[in-house]
Order: structure tokens, then sequence, then C-alpha cells
């Protein structure tokens, strides 16, 4: 469960992963922590989506990858960082 704020929905995906209120929005966490509550299956389906998406996108070995990727690209550019 997270806020509609900042970086959050990118990672929080809306019904997927967790549930995303508005923020100082009272009634919309209430209604969200009501659905988790009262939906126990749908509750699970989201938290083994989240699991995988922190899996494959946050731990030490995935994020390893991606800087790794990022040193290839500036290798392969000979350095440079692209403009714009």
């Amino acid at each position: 469960m997270g806020s509609r704020v900042g970086g959050i929905p990118e990672i929080v995906s809306h019904g997927k992963i967790g549930h995303l209120v508005n923020p100082s929005d009272s009634d919309d966490l209430s209604n969200a922590l009501f659905a988790v509550l009262s939906e126990r299956a749908n509750a699970e389906c989201m938290a083994k989506n989240a699991g995988r998406m922190v899996r494959a996108n946050y731990t030490m070995e995935a994020t390893g990858l991606r800087v790794e990727d990022i040193f290839k690209h500036l290798a392969a550019a000979g350095g440079r960082q692209p403009q714009g």
C-alpha cells in the first residue's frame, strides 16, 4: 500500500502488487485497508506479485546487472554520456 506521491506509483502497480491511495485521504486509505482484509485471495496474489517484482528489480544481483549494463553502454559509447 502506498500513496500516489513521488515515485511510489512507479513502483506500486495499483491492483497488481498493492493499493495506491490518494495522499491525506483517510476514506481512501480505509477503503484500501478494508479491501486487503476482506479479499484475502487477492491480497495474497498481490503479495506474491510484489515479491516477484522485488526479486526481479531490487536484489543486489539485479542492481548489479543494471549497473553492469550502464558500464557496458558507456564503454560502447567511448565513455561519452548521451546528450540531452
